[in-house]
């Protein structure tokens, strides 16, 4: 895992984060270079540099000027990045204390995107579940075939790996349980076993009997280029992102003692095998939880 720096009340409101990694990725994935959009939106370079790494606000002015045409997203998409930044610059505006500025919970139209760039955009990250894969690490049709969540079109694609950190992922083992379902997730968990194999991630089994308090049952924690970090809870139609020392202090620690209560790599690899080969031969799921 790469370092974190310390953060405190001075790092830029998490909904700028976002929007702004959203912006760039947009930019980038457009193949346009900032001196050749930051015209449109009548800012200045500069202006537009602090506008995608979160440290200024984006007017919504400059975000339909700066959106229209080249970037390419639907009107629909664009509504929901408008709803977005007026709802986060709304408890920066209005001086909230902390922690408002430093969450920001996006369920509007392209919210799957905006976490898709971040994803993108991170240098390494952290996840942890009890009840479901990852959502970069899902294959298709897992989704709908564990929770009937909607699957959903997404203009950003998910990124194959994280960033020079790499990703370590904490999976409770009910999430195991899950694969007697069926040969979806008899072949997600293949995925899993191949993205260890192929060092894509490093994946630990958290047992049942760990004692850690609860939280979210789903959460991850980016950390994006200069070591800034987003906590993100996503939930079936929403993410909230979470940054700032009170996020570190309850998330990151959290995510320490999920890594130490787990079972070692090599270990957890054995279980994916175990798992996959259970469903396969028609184990009933109380072999999972045991």
């Amino acid at each position: 895992m790469k370092t974190r720096r310390s953060l405190g009340m001075a790092d830029p409101p998490t909904g700028r984060v976002v929007t702004g990694t959203y912006l760039r990725y947009l930019r980038e994935a457009n193949k346009l270079t900032a001196a050749e959009v930051h015209g449109r939106a009548h800012m200045s370079h500069s202006d537009l540099s602090r506008v995608e790494s979160g440290g200024r606000a984006l007017a919504l002015s400059e975000a339909a000027m700066l959106l229209a045409g080249r970037y390419g997203i639907s009107e629909a998409d664009f509504e929901g990045v408008v709803r977005f930044i007026s709802e986060t610059e709304w408890y920066v505006k209005e001086r909230f204390p902390s922690p408002y500025p430093y969450v920001a919970v996006d369920g509007h139209q392209g919210w799957e995107d905006r976490l898709a760039a971040v994803e993108q955009r991170a240098d390494a990250a952290r996840f942890f579940s009890t009840w479901l894969v990852p959502t970069f690490l899902r294959i298709p049709g897992y989704p709908n075939a564990l929770t009937g969540l909607r699957a959903g079109a997404h203009r950003i694609p998910r990124p194959e790996g994280i960033g020079a950190g790499g990703a370590m992922v904490v999976l409770e083992k009910s999430v195991l349980a899950r694969a007697w379902r069926g040969p979806v997730f008899a072949d997600q968990i293949l995925h899993l076993i191949t993205a260890v194999d192929q060092g894509r991630i490093r994946l630990r089994i958290l047992p049942l009997d760990a004692q850690l308090n609860p939280l979210p049952a789903a959460l991850t924690e980016y950390v994006l280029p200069g070591g800034m970090v987003l906590y993100a809870t996503e939930e079936a139609e929403s993410t909230t992102y979470q940054s700032g020392l009170a996020a570190e202090s309850r998330f990151g620690g959290f995510l320490d003692r999920a890594v130490d209560a787990s079972v070692a790599e090599a270990e957890s690899r054995e279980l994916l095998l175990d798992a996959r080969k259970a469903v396969l031969d028609g184990t009933p799921p109380s072999h999972f939880l045991s």
